[in-house]
């Protein structure tokens, strides 16, 4: 019988890409894409149960279109010494297809929160883009002097964003 260990828990095999802890008796889907390995709890003890949920994942796993998301920064910036403006990028995609239904005032206001979010995203693609990055940003907002109204918006900016990527299939779960 295959076992796996997995920090501190033990996992045996029950069926294919199908593992189930020792401890707590949950099931686990176990397998790869693209070379990157998926590890996700379904959250279940019945085995049928599981099975169906681990097809769902595969579904929605397989929706990913990874080559896009493999390079897409979160926000691109021109290099030039002129004003600082958003070029490309994740979070310029959303704002082009977004402006559409702002008026001009929230979707500058939109834009401002991108800015304020770009330096927690800096060198990151939108495959890469972790609750590691929203934990710093909540710290570092928490830290600073800006409203409760600002840390809203831009939050709420941010979970549209990673929705956007999420219907079209760069991210597999939104992490905001």
């Amino acid at each position: 019988m295959k076992t796996t260990q997995i920090v501190h828990q033990t996992l045996h095999y029950a069926g294919e890409n199908l593992y189930r802890s020792d401890s707590s008796g949950i099931y686990y889907a176990l397998f790869k894409r693209d070379g990157k390995q998926i590890r996700r709890s379904l959250k279940t003890t019945d085995k049928e149960l599981a099975r169906r949920k681990l097809a769902e994942l595969r579904r929605q796993v397989n929706r990913i279109t990874g080559d896009d998301a493999g390079l897409l920064p979160f926000a691109e910036y021109n290099k030039g010494k002129q004003k600082r403006k958003l070029i490309g990028g994740l979070a310029k995609r959303w704002l082009d297809v977004s402006a559409a239904t702002l008026k001009p005032r929230s979707c500058q206001r939109r834009e401002t929160a991108i800015n304020q979010l770009a330096p927690f995203f800096r060198g990151v693609t939108v495959h890469n883009i972790r609750r590691r990055e929203m934990e710093n940003w909540v710290k570092a907002h928490h830290d600073s002097d800006r409203s409760a109204r600002d840390f809203n918006i831009t939050r709420d900016t941010l979970r549209m964003i990673l929705d956007y990527a999420v219907d079209h299939g760069l991210l597999l779960d939104n992490p905001a």
